[in-house]
């Protein structure tokens, strides 16, 4: 799964069933942190450059099958499984996710 940054800094899902990698690609090599906060928050913040937390209610949006019932249980398993590996934020409910940069 990849929640791609276009330079319009409008956000999408790729390879939305793809539930076994996830990560954040930018179109741009550069990152002001504060400004895409500001711009992309409450549903990406980046804790740094290479480190984003993507809300799960995001990811339902963003997505083609959020109204499938297999798709939410997969969602919900991929979920579980960041649970293990401290990958979790809660309240809202995110996401860690590698950023990387298109033009890099």
């Amino acid at each position: 799964m990849i929640v791609r940054i276009n330079t319009a800094l409008k956000p999408s899902l790729e390879d939305g069933d793809n539930f076994r990698a996830f990560k954040v690609v930018t179109d741009t090599a550069e990152i002001d942190v504060e400004r895409l906060n500001v711009l992309l928050g409450p549903a990406i913040v980046f804790e740094t450059a290479e480190q984003a937390w993507i809300e799960v209610e995001a990811l339902k949006r963003w997505a083609s099958r959020s109204g499938d019932s297999d798709w939410i249980a997969s969602l919900d398993g991929m979920v579980a499984y960041a649970r293990t590996r401290g990958w979790v934020r809660e309240m809202p409910l995110r996401l860690a996710a590698h950023v990387e940069h298109a033009d890099r």
